[in-house]
């Protein structure tokens, strides 16, 4: 036994996301820290893998990205895995996205816009 775990990586492609982890991993991590029904947060989410593997094993999930090309892949990857027509971060895409600009955004402005999102997920 060891307590280090493989996973294979994923191929570079130009529709994948540069970092993207391995949906396997993400499930792995999901399913050994939480139980059914629990909430993950993923509060830079990219690509949208581990609210994919949230989802995947019945768990809800809050999924966070600054960028507009990150939530058009989650929201892609959502409705073509699991038939997701708007997606439920839709929202909590909305209110990020006004974090695109962290320096002209003030931090308490900030915390407010992710507790806002927070409580869109609730």
């Amino acid at each position: 036994a060891s307590d280090c775990w493989h996973f294979p990586t994923v191929p570079p492609k130009p529709d994948k996301h540069p970092c993207e982890k391995p949906v396997r991993m993400l499930k792995h991590m999901i399913e050994a820290t939480t139980r059914p029904g629990a909430r993950v947060l993923d509060p830079f989410c990219g690509c949208g893998t581990t609210i994919h593997a949230a989802e995947k094993l019945d768990r809800t999930w809050l999924g966070i990205d600054i960028t507009s090309l990150a939530i058009a892949l989650q929201k892609n990857r959502l409705k073509t895995a699991f038939g997701l027509e708007e997606a439920p971060a839709a929202e909590v895409a909305q209110v990020c996205a006004a974090m695109a600009f962290p320096s002209k955004t003030p931090t308490t402005r900030r915390s407010a816009l992710v507790s806002r999102a927070l409580e869109a997920a609730s």
